[in-house]
């Protein structure tokens, strides 16, 4: 069978990472683009591919899949060019600024469906697959988790209208794992902490979430620490569920007890699935399509505004109206 020619847009870490998943996985990098010109030159000398500075000039026609990689405020228009082009691609997330920012990928894909993925990553760990088999059917009684990191050392990284803030570009992880494990969140109160001089913008925020079932938990985030701290614990009928770390391994009589046999590289573990579902011509074979994240994006959004407010905040609807009605009612009915 024919290799697989994927082109990289956006060309620093998480480019770089889906670059070398896709060689693992046997396909081959023939393009590489980024805004600064010299990191796409950088990343295709190890690939001996075509670097551009410029979407456009890229030879879609040639293409299997795209990877776009592009910092939060530069996202919507490849997803789009890869619809009329007809091209399946990857988006990591965030999937920009706001879930409002996505609707016109969302639109065009509605029109014109092609198969996609969003980078969700932590949907792919084995712990949480093991996790949301244990979970599935039971009672959730409530959940609670913890990002703890660094600030990313990139210019537009603390800058809202580059990455939305930090809680947007990296508790969305946390949001979707919520979500993913037990359930739509739909009413969120949140506290916003400002402690850096240099930027207004979030840099801690803690959060009271509602789940659809009437279930609770608690989410606190922030990028002053000075290691990567990541954990969520679930209370459920079924028992207690903790995932712990970067590679989120189960603890205290967790399905897998605690020890995985071999270290996953999540990256390559969402790009088979992403080019499995290309080959197949499957949707269903990715485990989080753009609908689904911009189901996640509402909540992060929701969180933001009630970080700023300090009042409660309704989860939108991703169905309009009629929903976010249906929604409140039940909220109404579980206090």
């Amino acid at each position: 069978m024919r290799r697989l020619r994927v082109a990289i847009v956006g060309c620093g870490k998480m480019g770089r990472e889906h670059a070398r998943a896709a060689r693992a996985l046997g396909a081959d990098v023939t393009w590489t683009c980024d805004a600064e010109i010299s990191r796409a030159i950088d990343l295709s000398r190890g690939y001996r591919c075509t670097a551009t500075v410029a979407a456009e000039d890229i030879d879609w026609a040639s293409l299997d899949a795209v990877f776009v990689c592009t910092p939060p405020f530069a996202r919507g228009p490849v997803e789009r060019r890869a619809i009329t082009a007809r091209v399946p691609f990857f988006v990591e997330e965030p999937i920009g600024l706001s879930a409002e920012e996505a609707t016109a990928v969302l639109r065009a894909l509605r029109d014109a469906p092609i198969i996609h993925s969003v980078g969700y990553m932590f949907r792919y760990r084995r712990s949480v697959l093991e996790a949301r088999a244990r979970l599935e059917g039971s009672r959730i009684l409530g959940a609670s988790c913890a990002w703890v990191g660094k600030i990313y050392g990139r210019p537009w990284w603390l800058d809202p209208r580059g990455s939305g803030g930090p809680f947007n570009e990296q508790a969305t992880h946390l949001v979707d794992l919520c979500r993913f494990l037990v359930g739509e969140i739909v009413e969120v109160t949140a506290i916003g902490i400002r402690s850096l001089a240099q930027v207004d913008i979030e840099d801690t925020v803690v959060v009271a979430f509602r789940l659809q079932g009437g279930a609770g938990g608690t989410l606190l985030y922030s990028c002053l620490g000075t290691d990567k701290e990541i954990g969520l614990e679930v209370f459920s009928s079924a028992g207690r569920v903790r995932l712990e770390g970067w590679d989120l391994r189960p603890s205290g009589g967790n399905p897998g007890g605690g020890n995985m046999e071999d270290e996953e590289d999540v990256f390559e573990l969402e790009a088979a699935a992403f080019f499995e579902a290309i080959k197949a011509r499957d949707q269903g074979l990715v485990l989080c399509d753009l609908e689904d994240a911009v189901r996640t994006q509402r909540v992060v959004d929701a969180i933001r505004r009630s970080a700023r407010t300090g009042r409660p905040e309704l989860v939108a609807s991703l169905h309009g109206g009629e929903d976010s009605a249906r929604a409140k009612e039940a909220i109404i009915r579980s206090r």
